[in-house]
């Protein structure tokens, strides 16, 4: 476990350096942190704080460690923090001085700089915080609610209870409950020193309510606290069924087992070799994205010159995608601490190191948008963001526009862009600008198609199932008559479906009614895995919409494709692209049916006229994208860079 502590050992009136120079200082462990702790206990403390879950653990490590801050300071319009008055920034020099937040900011440069006005001179007695609460143990600070002695709770009425069940076995603490309309204005006073809690449920709804309640606090100056998703380790040693629902519960478990093993993997961090070089990548909130990029994350983490940092969002963003996402989220950052890499999130981690290189998805990751971005341009030496999916259909479909995967102000953060060779001309087509920063490299999951098409991994389940007779990979509606005619071979005894929903349906009623009404006919199997590549294996075929990044990979397999071409209209016409041109195509039943018919009768009729499509498109699959990635980064920039 490491903590960080960037002490100023020099300060200049002109503010030349700032902030920055502080972050390049000292780094302590938990032992130095203690005896700096110690140590100082004598010495009156000022606060310097941007509120937030980051500085209230702070400020309960603070209480822990015996030392009381004489005063607290803040830049925002809040009248207390943590159940204290603030109070104006003394003039006195005889204060150690701690500037607290989540990360550096434009608050804590503001902070930085008024306390340097007040004092001209050498000041060693002042500290940078910003990074100690991304790691310290959330202790549902209960230290700082113990020296308040009054609570005030909004929320959901069942959570409020469970909470306040847990103040008040904390000694004689005053409970107050507000409902979420009541008017702020009467309960001014409470303000003045008790600590406010918003209490929510770790669920996929962020509460409107929340935000208004928020907003209500802050113009009558009382800092409110979110609870319960950040927080919610604190009830792991109660009895807490009887709160719950089963749902509820599951995805609880899931959220500790996900901060549990971060928690661990950071703790284990400050045992790297400091000489090692450290990767970066920062994950979407889509469990599956992450897929296309493991490839990539396994070949560093087998490297004994490198240290590999994962970064996920917010948990509440990967909660609003869904059970199954959160499930698969949870297994994805369990994998990734057993390879040795190191698991943080968006809210409780700031950059401490520099990294060589921070790998991004390309139009999915939208850390340009948020307040993460700054950080990580100043951190990484290169920005490179992955192709992570085979192709964007959403420009086909007519729901989105390129700008929305190839924006530009994601083109001026990045360095690069790492895509497949059929991307990098399709991209450099549509827009001239992008034509510098694209390396047709290929992307990531191409690596593990050619593995995983080299080392075939079968079931004997399935193998069973399938033995002698032809497998079709049905990606299509299971209401269509194609459907239908495909299910009378599996009836003959002469065929077998492989159906694959789509990730984002598995939570939809529609869709598990379906799965639970097939599952046990004959000759049909769900694949539910999270990576297709069994399917490509004992398929002879695929029949797929347009619209599904799974047939651009199929081509990889050189079996026949069908693409059900039902699109009336596309902004973009991908009837032209290579992909379109590899496959059989049928816009009517008859032609699917002569394509099913032509897979029974173990045909390819025009493999030969679609062979030079389908081989530019799969440019680069050689099972080393991986390699010739990291080799370009480990060379540097080019060109100039």
């Amino acid at each position: 476990m490491r903590v960080s502590l960037n002490r100023s050992n020099h300060i200049q009136p002109t503010i030349d350096d700032k902030i920055e120079t502080q972050q390049r200082n000292e780094i302590c462990d938990v032992a130095q942190w203690k005896a700096f702790c110690n140590a100082k206990k004598d010495i009156p403390v000022i606060l310097c704080v941007t509120p937030g879950a980051s500085s209230e653990l702070v400020y309960d490590a603070f209480l822990q460690e015996g030392i009381t801050p004489q005063s607290i300071f803040c830049p925002d319009q809040f009248h207390t923090l943590y159940g204290k008055k603030l109070n104006v920034m003394p003039e006195t020099k005889e204060f150690i001085w701690c500037l607290v937040g989540a990360r550096i900011d434009a608050r804590i440069n503001m902070m930085y700089e008024e306390i340097v006005r007040k004092d001209h001179s050498r000041n060693s007695n002042m500290y940078l915080l910003s990074q100690l609460g991304c790691i310290l143990p959330d202790t549902g600070l209960r230290h700082m609610i113990c020296q308040c002695g009054k609570i005030v709770l909004m929320g959901e009425n069942r959570m409020c209870k469970l909470l306040e069940k847990y103040c008040l076995n904390l000694g004689k603490i005053e409970v107050i409950y507000v409902a979420d309309q009541e008017p702020m204005e009467a309960n001014n006073d409470w303000g003045m020193d008790s600590i406010w809690f918003y209490v929510d449920i770790p669920s996929k709804d962020m509460p409107k309510r929340y935000r208004e309640a928020y907003e209500n606090c802050k113009r009558n100056g009382i800092y409110l606290s979110r609870y319960f998703v950040d927080h919610f380790m604190w009830y792991r040693n109660e009895k807490i069924d009887s709160y719950f629902t089963q749902k509820e519960l599951i995805s609880i478990r899931y959220l500790e087992q996900m901060q549990s093993m971060a928690a661990e993997s950071s703790m284990d961090s400050h045992s790297q070799d400091k000489k090692r070089k450290h990767i970066l990548f920062l994950a979407s909130e889509l469990s599956y994205i992450w897929y296309g990029v493991i490839p990539l994350f396994k070949y560093y983490i087998r490297r004994e010159d490198t240290i590999c940092t994962v970064v996920f969002p917010y948990i509440w963003n990967i909660l609003e995608v869904g059970e199954r996402n959160l499930k698969e989220m949870a297994e994805n950052i369990s994998e990734i601490c057993k390879q040795g890499g190191i698991v943080r999130f968006n809210n409780n981690w700031c950059p401490d190191k520099t990294y060589e290189v921070c790998y991004v998805n390309l139009g999915i990751s939208q850390w340009y948008y948020s307040g993460i971005g700054n950080d990580i341009r100043k951190a990484s030496k290169m920005v490179i963001s992955l192709q992570s999916i085979a192709y964007h259909t959403h420009y086909y479909a007519g729901n989105q526009e390129f700008e929305g995967m190839f924006a530009e102000h994601h083109r001026e953060q990045i360095d690069y862009a790492v895509v497949s060779c059929f991307m990098a001309e399709w991209a450099a087509q549509k827009d001239k600008k992008w034509s510098g920063k694209l390396l047709s490299l290929g992307y990531p999951r191409m690596d593990a198609l050619y593995e995983d098409l080299h080392n075939s991994k079968i079931p004997e389940q399935w193998k069973a199932i399938a033995e002698e007779k032809k497998v079709i990979y049905f990606n299509g509606e299971l209401d269509s008559r194609l459907f239908t005619y495909c299910y009378d071979y599996c009836k003959k005894d002469k065929a077998v479906i492989i159906w694959r929903p789509h990730p984002y349906d598995f939570d939809t009623p529609h869709v598990r009614e379906r799965i639970e009404k097939l599952k046990n006919e004959k000759n049909f199997i769900i694949d539910t895995n999270q990576f297709y590549d069994t399917a490509f294996n004992i398929s002879d075929a695929l029949v797929t919409p347009f619209c599904s990044s799974i047939l651009v990979n199929y081509l990889f397999t050189n079996k026949p494709i069908l693409i059900l071409d039902n699109m009336k209209d596309s902004k973009i016409d991908f009837r032209q692209e290579a992909w379109y041109k590899a496959s059989y195509v049928a816009s009517d039943e008859e032609t699917g049916r002569k394509f099913i018919d032509m897979i029974m009768e173990n045909r390819d009729d025009k493999k030969d006229e679609k062979l030079p499509y389908r081989k530019f498109m799969q440019q680069g699959f050689d099972g080393k994208v991986c390699e010739r990635i990291a080799a370009f980064v480990d060379v540097g920039f080019q060109n100039g860079k």
